[in-house]
């Protein structure tokens, strides 16, 4: 058995770490003494997580290994760190594996981060960017997704589009393998969506009639075409199911039908299918949640093994619980629903990516962003590495 040994600084700075004999460093994440914000939106990545202010600035908070925080910087950050984009301001981001994009106010797209897949769009393979760059593209964007290893956008006409690794076909134009787009092509079919969601190694959408579709790996149901296999091009949600949104998980999907009902499917090994038992579904099933029926709409996440959904003052997550994920005070695993402890409305959430130590964030009626679950690289923004089984505030809001 090894024994370890630390002496931890406070604040910013080294930990220098004795294991076994061995002596190793690693870095505290800086604490930004960021005030004053007003956020208005938040999406969580696999461990960082941004959010977009009234005035169009981003901020970023976690791990910032690949320069994902964009704020030109390879530091972690455990408070809200502004991305560093000149005169650019922003309308949406999108956090993903180990990078981020975001659609500015002229509804153009631009990236950073991780380049290792081309999931930046900027025409070139590999090198990582530790501040926005724009993606190759004419189009007009009014959505995007970041992904593991890939991003999607939906332009102004209601189009699809996709790049980055395609190891799955992932990214809906035909072909998988090892050799990613790195700029954006159209989804084949002529698809026209008006959401769109990329997972780890799939990607689903929303068509302007309400059909779901999903197209990439298949191998545990998460397309929800009824079958164990992936699909290069977009395939069908099976059920006669109609979708307001649809959030591609990691191998789990989940969505909300304009009548206020969530369904999942793809892998339920750790319950995130929300149905009271560990039963994976290569079609949609119900999740039991009531909703009341004042509630007008409704947010739904599927995360690396959890969902969560928000109806009003409804707010439930199940599934995996490693580190506290669910936000229900423990760090127990649910099969079913549980509610989110502190009583607070939410409008919208997000669900990381990450397989394992996941963390889940979400924007309140109030429009104060709090964020729970693993924050060993400070992603949960709130000035502390620590994880949280419940709701904690993102350090610097009004």
């Amino acid at each position: 058995m090894q024994k370890w040994r630390e002496f931890v600084a406070v604040g910013a700075g080294i930990v220098l770490v004795f294991a076994g004999g061995c002596l190793g460093e690693f870095q505290i994440p800086e604490i930004p003494m960021t005030e004053g914000l007003d956020l208005r939106s938040v999406s969580a990545g696999a461990f960082h997580a941004c959010a977009v202010d009234n005035d169009g600035t981003v901020y970023c908070w976690g791990s910032n290994s690949s320069g994902q925080l964009g704020d030109g910087s390879a530091t972690d950050k455990s408070g809200p760190s502004p991305v560093t984009g000149g005169s650019l301001r922003f309308s949406s981001v999108s956090a993903g594996g180990v990078h981020t994009c975001a659609i500015t106010i002229a509804r153009r797209a631009y990236c950073w981060g991780d380049n290792s897949s081309g999931q930046l769009g900027t025409g070139q393979l590999g090198s990582s960017a530790l501040e926005p760059v724009q993606v190759l593209t004419d189009e007009l964007l009014v959505r995007i997704a970041a992904g593991n290893g890939h991003t999607c956008a939906v332009t102004e006409d209601g189009a699809a589009l996709c790049w980055g690794a395609q190891s799955a076909g992932q990214l809906g134009i035909g072909s998988s393998g090892p050799d990613p787009r790195t700029s954006p092509e159209r989804v084949a079919g002529g698809l026209i969506v008006r959401t769109i969601s990329a997972g780890a190694e799939h990607t689903c959408a929303v068509a302007t009639d309400g059909a779901g579709y999903c197209w990439g790996a298949g191998n545990a149901g998460q397309l929800g075409t009824g079958m164990g296999s992936g699909a290069e091009l977009p395939t069908l949600v099976a059920g006669g199911l109609l979708f307001d949104d649809i959030v591609a998980g990691v191998n789990h999907t989940c969505g909300v039908t304009p009548d206020l009902e969530v369904y999942c499917w793809g892998d339920g090994s750790s319950g995130q299918l929300g149905t009271g038992n560990l039963s994976s579904s290569q079609t949609p099933v119900r999740v039991p949640l009531e909703v009341s029926d004042a509630i007008e709409e409704g947010a739904v996440g599927a995360g690396g093994a959890y969902s969560c959904a928000a109806f009003g003052e409804t707010m439930r997550c199940w599934g995996f619980n490693d580190a506290g994920q669910l936000g229900n005070g423990t760090t127990t695993s649910a099969t079913s629903p549980v509610e989110v402890v502190g009583g607070r409305t939410f409008l919208a959430i997000s669900t990381s990516l990450a397989p394992f130590s996941g963390f889940t964030c979400g924007i309140t009626l109030e429009e104060i962003v709090f964020c729970w679950g693993a924050g060993s690289s400070g992603q949960l923004g709130n000035g502390s590495q620590q994880n949280q089984s419940g709701p904690v505030r993102v350090n610097g809001q009004n």
